[in-house]
C-alpha cells in the first residue's frame, strides 16, 4: 500500500466512502478488471456479471443437493476448510460461472487468491495461475458476450472466481467453526454481519472529499472496512452475489448443523496471515478426545 493512505475509523465514513462519487475504484491500473472500474464502464460490465451470477438464483436443486451431500458425508473427523467449506465453495462456483471446475483449477483459484498483485504484472506463481485461469475459461467459452472487450472476456471470469469461491471458502469456515464451538445455529443473514472474509477494500479520491466528518485529500489510497454490517459492501461496488452466497451460507451451515454430535470438538485451528481476507487454513474437528 501506498505511504500516503487512511483508514477509515467509523462506520458513517466507511459508507460514505462507498457511496461517493469522488472516490475511484481504480489504483491506477490500466486493466479490464471489474473491481477497479467506475461509472459506466463498471455499470456495464456489472449487468454482464448479474446475468452470470443468475444462474444460481435460486440455488439449483442439484447444487444444494451436492452441498448437503458434501456436509452429510463428514466423518467423525473432518477439517472444515479442506472438507467442508472448500468443496462447498468449489460447487456453488462452478455454478456461477457455467462450467465444472477441475481439481487443479480450483488450486489455480486459489494461488491467485492468495495473492493481490496476481494481475498487476508483478510476476511468480500467482501470476502464472491467472494466466492458465483466463485460458481455461475463454476455452469453455465461459464469456462468449458481444458486448465485452476481448480483455474483459479474459479477466471477468477470473475476478468472478476469486471473489465466488475466496469469499465463500473464508466465510463458510469461519462460521462453521463458531458454530462447532458455540452449538448455537444462527441464520445465515446475522453471521454475514459478523463474520467478514474480506476485511478492507480500497478507494482513492480525484478529490479532495470529507466523508461523515473525515477528510482525505485527492490521491491518498484510503482502506474502507467491511466490518460493522457492510459485509458486502455499499454503492456502486455492493456485491452483486450476496443472495447467493446468503443461500449457500443458509444451506451449508444447516446440514452441518444436522451433523455435528455432542463429542464433535475443535482440535487445531491455523488462520489465515493475509492482511485483506480474513479465513481459516485449517480447523480440525473431531469426535471424541
Amino acid at each position: 500500500m501506498a505511504h500516503d493512505h487512511t483508514v477509515l475509523s467509523t462506520r458513517a465514513a466507511c459508507l460514505a466512502a462507498l457511496r461517493s462519487s469522488a472516490l475511484s475504484s481504480n489504483p491506477g491500473s490500466a486493466q479490464a478488471n471489474l473491481l477497479f472500474m467506475d461509472g459506466p464502464a463498471h455499470t456495464r460490465l456489472r449487468e454482464v456479471v448479474r446475468g452470470m451470477i443468475a444462474r444460481a438464483e435460486p440455488l439449483p436443486p442439484d447444487v444444494r443437493a451436492r452441498i448437503e451431500g458434501i456436509a452429510g458425508g463428514l466423518g467423525d473427523e473432518f477439517d472444515l476448510v479442506a472438507d467442508f467449506a472448500r468443496p462447498v465453495a468449489a460447487a456453488v462456483t462452478a455454478v456461477v460461472l457455467g462450467v465444472d471446475l477441475p481439481p487443479r483449477v480450483i488450486d489455480d483459484i486459489e494461488a491467485v487468491t492468495a495473492n493481490l498483485d496476481a494481475w498487476f504484472g508483478r510476476g511468480g506463481a500467482a501470476d502464472t495461475a491467472a494466466l492458465r485461469l483466463a485460458m481455461f475459461f475463454a476455452r469453455a467459452g465461459v464469456l462468449p458476450e458481444a458486448d465485452v472487450t476481448e480483455e474483459e472476456r479474459l479477466v471477468t471470469p477470473v475476478v468472478l472466481a476469486h471473489a465466488a469461491f475466496e469469499n465463500s471458502r473464508n466465510f463458510l469456515a469461519l462460521a462453521g467453526l463458531r458454530l462447532v464451538v458455540e452449538r448455537r445455529p444462527e441464520d445465515a443473514r446475522s453471521l454475514a454481519n459478523e463474520i467478514v472474509p474480506a476485511r478492507l477494500v480500497y478507494r482513492r479520491p480525484t478529490e479532495d472529499v470529507e466523508l461523515a466528518g473525515h477528510p482525505v485529500r485527492a490521491g491518498q489510497t484510503v482502506a474502507v472496512r467491511l466490518d460493522d454490517g457492510l459485509p458486502f459492501g455499499a454503492g456502486p461496488h455492493t456485491c452483486p452475489g450476496a443472495g447467493v452466497a446468503l443461500a449457500e451460507a443458509d444451506v451449508a451451515l444447516s446440514a452441518l448443523a444436522r451433523v455435528l454430535r455432542p463429542g464433535h470438538r475443535v482440535r487445531e485451528v491455523e488462520y489465515s496471515t493475509h492482511p485483506v481476507f480474513h479465513g481459516l487454513e485449517r480447523a480440525v474437528v473431531r469426535l471424541g478426545n
